[in-house]
């Protein structure tokens, strides 16, 4: 899949965006606490997904008492880890239901 990232509108523009709900078909996953990352989001796909900045996720860890290094070992446990080889977009069954979600993309910026 060509995923197109949408990156020029500013993080205010992205969340709005998101909230409101990119795709109609597909819930999009945000990273929680979303008071902590949500000033990560540098942008989203018209698929759904939201886009992380990892290097903003960084700095968001450290400014909330993190080091460097132990951000990043969160990051690679708890949210890399969590994340990787998953496609953008998934779909399950959840009690009889199918359920469309959009998998948020973490890039290095």
């Amino acid at each position: 899949m060509n995923t197109e990232l949408e990156y020029n509108y500013g993080k205010e523009h992205c969340l709005m965006m998101i909230d409101e709900g990119i795709n109609d078909e597909v819930d999009t996953i945000m990273l929680e606490p979303r008071c902590l990352y949500d000033d990560a989001v540098i942008g989203y796909t018209h698929e759904g997904s939201a886009v992380y900045g990892i290097g903003k996720m960084i700095g968001a860890l450290v400014n909330d008492g993190s080091t460097e290094s132990d951000a990043l070992e969160h990051l690679d446990y708890n949210i890399f880890g969590a994340f990787d080889h998953k496609p953008t977009i998934e779909t399950s069954i959840e009690d009889g239901e199918e359920r469309t979600v959009a998998n948020p993309i973490l890039v290095w910026q």
